[in-house]
């Protein structure tokens, strides 16, 4: 033991420079923060690599540099100062030499990663505001940091096969980290070979997201390099004599690796940057936020400069998708349709008005979703224009049909077909679990007040799809049409309002909500299993504390994404609403802390919500006043 601690304190005293070069960034870093900012108004989403992706990327590199650098510092020196022969002359074996080394180095960088971030804490605590309350958590402290040391980790098992080769090693290293990057770009499928997609987050409402098929391949690369580099470190002697011959190996060897580095730094930079450049509106004269327009047959669409690739191709299907949402509610619109696609409102992604429609930015990134977000879209102007504006006029109780009649027409001409059984299954399970009947969510806006929105959409779209069924797929634009009659009765609300609209269009209301309820009954053995999750919610010390268990039994060992919601009042903005979220199996119980912050009063609504499906809409309970 006393050869181990003399052989890790001399490893230890062989990265001081390291050490002190680390601990320098960070008090540099101290005196940034106070000297050229202002520490209270700076929030933890400023220096959180979890909440900053942009950063995170930065991070990913910079500390893969540090993890190769410190492989440097502990293996080549040895052959280079003729200390190899007295290392293997202890009385220890060599691959505890070996393992003695990685060990010192991989708790120094942890450590140095201890010291950063409860530096990091330490100067947040001088932003008392709210936001900045609430980004914060221990939780995410503490998984940021386990990610930089796992990265760490990886980084020196790499680190340790590429100082076998001195600088053909780091060539090779720096010419397989370019070519998966270029790999990843080139097809996203392949994002998981790009060591710095380790650090990138991703998310999922609150909840942030690591690659974890990413870290399970580098974590199995980089075992596997540090093992390959015990074996050729735990065999090497001293040089050869004839040196000369070797160096001129290696030097013709590291010439061709540096001209094949230097192509595929060309090849990457052109494919990365300068492709995407030539269409870039800097080049072109014009600024990122200058508005374009594309006009088409049914469209006039308008653009910011730094979305006209995905305007374009939204403009090349929406005359397609315009034609194909008339004929299926059997009405045409003459006048041009304005699609504003410069919205960037966090509360939704579209919204739909009179012969005009917008489309949030970060709706165009996703073609699935952007096709779905402008059929709905579209489909909320025709159907505006088919009833000639009565929807608007009666919207106290035509929202359900309103929001319906858009997913139905979008799952119709998309065939989203698993989307479509998702919102089923949600609006199934509300309406079995509420004990829901038609009056419930006729009138919306008193169903949002105790439910979750999305309800709207479900239900909204089972009914309508009832009356396809039952009526026909004419039957939705007839009662559009139905609306608009000049002879209409104007004052009837409520089911009268929808009773005569359906006679009107040769349907019947009864008949469609009969066949609506069984429609729903009968996915009742698919959700038959779902767990029912309750809890409740204290005030502790300034602090909410959620206590959630989550009852049934366990399917398959299957856990499953739970989801808390907090509001001051069923009158807030959607953007004003907080929600946290966890893991959790059937028969667990587990405890949740949440930012008393975002409550401005001592009164105040919370919702629990159930991923049963994964990847699709959690089914929310209603809405519990507390306080």
């Amino acid at each position: 033991m006393n050869a181990l601690r003399s052989l890790a304190a001399k490893e230890f005293h062989h990265l001081l420079p390291l050490i002190f070069a680390l601990l320098a960034l960070d008090i540099v870093s101290v005196l940034e923060w106070f000297v050229a900012n202002s520490p209270d108004e700076i929030s933890w989403a400023d220096v959180s690599l979890l909440l900053d992706p942009a950063l995170a990327k930065v991070a990913a590199g910079l500390y893969i540099a540090i993890g190769i650098v410190t492989a440097y510092m502990l293996f080549p020196h040895e052959r280079d100062r003729n200390t190899l022969q007295f290392l293997w002359g202890l009385p220890v074996a060599r691959w505890r030499v070996y393992a003695v080394k990685l060990a010192t180095g991989f708790a120094v960088l942890s450590g140095l990663l201890v010291i950063g971030h409860l530096l990091l804490w330490w100067m947040h605590t001088f932003s008392v505001n709210s936001v900045s309350a609430t980004q914060f958590s221990w939780a995410l402290w503490s998984r940021e940091l386990a990610a930089l040391i796992g990265l760490t980790a990886i980084s020196l098992g790499y680190g340790a096969l590429v100082a076998c080769f001195r600088i053909i090693g780091i060539l090779g290293f720096i010419v397989l980290l370019a070519a998966a990057q270029l790999l990843a770009y080139m097809d996203s499928s392949y994002a998981y070979l790009d060591i710095a997609e380790l650090l990138t987050p991703e998310y999922r409402g609150t909840e942030i997201l690591l690659d974890s098929k990413a870290w399970w391949v580098h974590s199995g690369i980089g075992l596997g390099c540090a093992v390959v580099a015990g074996f050729v470190w735990t065999r090497d002697a001293q040089p050869p004599a004839d040196r000369k011959k070797i160096k001129r190996i290696g030097a013709r060897i590291g010439n061709g690796v540096l001209v094949v580095v230097t192509l595929l730094i060309i090849v990457t930079y052109g494919t990365t940057r300068l492709g995407p450049d030539l269409t870039n509106p800097a080049l072109t004269g014009a600024p990122a936020n200058a508005l374009e327009t594309i006009t088409t047959r049914y469209f006039e669409i308008s653009h910011y400069a730094a979305d006209r690739a995905q305007a374009q191709l939204l403009a090349k299907e929406a005359d397609l998708r315009a034609e194909q949402v008339q004929q299926l509610l059997g009405t045409s619109v003459a006048e041009s349709i304005l699609a504003d696609l410069t919205d960037s409102s966090s509360d939704h992604l579209g919204i739909a008005g009179w012969k005009k429609l917008r489309i949030g930015q970060q709706a165009l990134y996703d073609p699935e979703q952007r096709s779905h977000v402008f059929v709905h879209e579209t489909a909320h102007v025709v159907a505006s224009a088919a009833s000639d504006r009565r929807l608007q006029d009666h919207a106290a109780y035509t929202g359900f049909f309103s929001e319906g009649l858009a997913e139905w027409v979008s799952y119709e001409i998309l065939g989203l077909e698993t989307q479509r059984h998702a919102l089923r299954l949600l609006a199934a399970l509300a309406w079995q679990r509420f004990d829901l009947r038609f009056g419930d969510f006729l009138y919306a806006a008193e169903f949002r007040a105790r439910f979750d929105d999305n309800l709207v959409y479900a239900l909204g779209e089972s009914w309508v799809s009832t009356l396809a069924e039952v009526c026909g797929d004419a039957s939705p634009g007839n009662a559009l049409r139905a609306m608009a009659r000049p002879d209409a009765p104007q004052r009837l609300q409520g089911n009268g309002f929808w009773r005569e609209t359906l006679q009107a269009a040769g349907c019947d209301l009864t008949a469609v909500n009969g066949r609506f309820a069984l429609l729903l009954d009968g996915y009742r053995s698919q959700i038959a299993d779902v767990p029912v999750l309750t809890g409740t919610i204290e005030t502790q010390d300034e602090r909410l504390r959620a206590s959630l268990t989550l009852e049934g039994t366990a399917v398959d060992n299957r856990s499953y994404r739970v989801v808390v919601r907090l509001r001051d009042n069923p009158g807030v903005a959607a953007a004003a609403t907080f929600s946290e979220s966890a893991q959790l199996e059937p028969g667990q119980t587990i405890s949740l802390e949440l930012p008393a912050g975002m409550i401005s009063g001592q009164r105040f609504q919370y919702q629990l919500g159930l991923e049963f499906v994964p990847g699709e809409r959690p089914f929310f309970g209603p809405w519990i006043e507390a306080g």
